[in-house]
């Protein structure tokens, strides 16, 4: 996982190589977790993108403007705060 803010956007990477699956399955096959990621995403003009093939693991990349969101370091760690 990680976690890296570029010039104009605030990018999360998650992979992991388990079993993955087909990103062409219907919503209700892969589960309700990335259709809800994704209509967040949009709320903010963000963007998911899903890269996974069964039997080789899954890669999630969500992007937001940078533009959103301000990074606020305290004594509990780095929060993303909108």
């Amino acid at each position: 996982m990680s976690l890296e803010e570029k010039e104009d956007n605030i990018r999360l990477v998650v992979e992991d190589n388990g079993a993955g699956f087909a990103p062409s399955m219907p919503r209700a096959r892969v589960g309700l977790g990335l259709g809800n990621m994704r209509d967040r995403l949009d709320l903010v003009e963000g963007r998911l993108t899903i890269q996974s093939t069964p039997r080789h693991g899954t890669r999630i990349i969500a992007e937001i403007p940078s533009r959103l969101a301000r990074f606020d370091s305290g004594e509990q760690g780095t929060q993303v705060q909108k």
